[in-house]
């Protein structure tokens, strides 16, 4: 078997096992090196092919020639080592007029894939059925085994139950066996599940201010916060769009008046998953926030009597949030937000923004 790919790759390459060969305008050898080279070549006749290469790669150090690195690819050639041979050739090409390097170059790419490769497939967790190229293989459920061509190939794992399909570009070169092994787990199966889990996403919160405002040297505190948003959500392999609707209610309180900022804002989300259940992301906000007052002398107001109204200003809603899904689509969540809402005509003189720090808890469901 091993004479026959010698052959084989030595007619593939126009090669000849008792050539030495070396481009002309390369000087002869001299010396140790010489005597060393001329070593080699006795022991390539006598079929002593280790020694031969250590005595070349001993001339290589003191003199380098192209000749050296021939004879080297000829003896791994020989031993049957064709991925030592390929580099050998290679390092000889360079020495090569620009004429003769491509040519031999392009000859020498076919000893990669002449000779054919055995292919074992194990699939471990499940068994499935494998696809070479398009063609089933043949084996058992949990193991396949077959001859391939040297080249480029596709393989395709089709998990029995379902689950998502492990591909695998695979080079199969200079004889050399290949071995793949395949593990379907859990997370397989639900990662299949999560690439179309494009849908509806729902979640209610509840709040509270991390501050208290100080208006005018009046006492003004969020007692609370109660959020519903729905969103569509686009769901890849780690991350998920959102985009919907966001309302949010806020109870305030002062010392002589009462009142409620109601959010009306589109939002916009990014998430990333950190694992099978944990996840992280960003969301952003942007609307009206709709201020209710009631009670005279409220200091959001400006002026002390009969006041009672509502008032709508622009809003933004950062919001950074990480939680973990519990079973079925359901998952909590912690979240810090900051509400800024711009100043509106008809607030107190001595008023010009709000911003709102707040911790929220939440629970929702995607389907």
């Amino acid at each position: 078997m091993r004479y026959a790919l010698t052959v084989a790759v030595a007619l593939l390459l126009g090669l000849s096992a008792a050539a030495s060969p070396a481009p002309s305008s390369q000087p002869k050898l001299r010396g140790d090196a010489l005597k060393l080279h001329r070593s080699g070549k006795q022991l390539f006749a006598a079929g002593e092919y280790r020694p031969a290469i250590a005595a070349f790669r001993a001339a290589q150090l003191r003199d380098p020639h192209p000749s050296n690195l021939y004879n080297i690819a000829e003896c791994h050639r020989r031993l049957g080592e064709l991925r030592l041979a390929y580099q050998a050739y290679r390092s000889y090409a360079a020495s090569l007029p620009s004429g003769e390097r491509q040519p031999f170059l392009d000859r020498l790419e076919q000893l990669r894939i002449a000779q054919d490769s055995r292919l074992t497939v194990q699939l471990i967790g499940a068994s499935g059925r494998v696809e070479l190229d398009g063609r089933a293989l043949l084996g058992s459920t949990r193991g396949y085994q077959a001859r391939i061509r040297g080249g480029r190939h596709l393989l395709v794992v089709h998990w029995a139950g379902g689950g998502r399909p492990e591909l695998r570009r695979l080079v199969a070169e200079f004889g050399e066996p290949l071995v793949l092994r395949f593990e379907k787990s859990q997370g397989a199966a639900r990662a299949k599940r999560v690439e179309r889990s494009n849908g509806l996403a729902l979640e209610m919160g509840v709040g509270i201010s991390l501050i208290a405002d100080k208006i005018d040297q009046t006492g003004f505190s969020n007692t609370g916060q109660i959020a519903l948003r729905a969103a569509f959500r686009h769901q890849r392999p780690r991350w998920a769009f959102e985009a919907g609707g966001l309302l949010l209610l806020a109870p305030q309180q002062a010392d002589v008046a009462s009142g409620a900022f109601l959010h009306l804002q589109a939002q916009f989300a990014a998430e990333y998953a950190l694992s099978q259940r944990l996840f992280a992301g960003a969301r952003f906000a942007l609307g009206t926030a709709v201020i209710v007052g009631t009670d005279a002398g409220s200091p959001l107001f400006r002026g002390a009597v009969d006041v009672d109204g509502a008032f709508a200003c622009f809003a933004l809603r950062p919001e950074l949030i990480f939680g973990g899904t519990l079973a079925h689509g359901v998952y909590l969540a912690g979240a810090v937000a900051l509400d800024f809402i711009a100043k509106h005509a008809d607030f107190a003189a001595s008023v010009h923004r709000l911003l709102r720090p707040s911790l929220m808890v939440a629970f929702g469901w995607r389907g």
